[in-house]
């Protein structure tokens, strides 16, 4: 067992660059949950769960519009 090698050498990391998500509309996730609660009678209960999950999400998207966080790029006027 000593005379194992690393087979992957270590490299230099590469820059890293900032990519942004784009979070899908209101209207995608009610079509979405609305799939989920017709595939929970075909294949799973499950399904279920995860319509309501979906639902709920809806209002967290829709209150990131009118009050947004702040962003990591941005300093906090209270760091030091």
């Amino acid at each position: 067992m000593d005379n194992i090698v690393n087979p992957s050498p270590l490299k230099t990391m590469p820059a890293k660059t900032t990519q942004f998500i784009k979070i899908p509309g209101p209207m995608r996730i009610v079509w979405g949950s609305l799939g989920c609660y017709w595939l929970k009678d075909m294949l799973n209960p499950g399904f279920l769960t995860i319509a309501v999950m979906l639902l709920s999400l809806i209002p967290v998207l829709v209150m990131e519009k009118y009050f947004p966080g702040q962003s990591e790029k941005t300093p906090s006027k209270n760091s030091v």
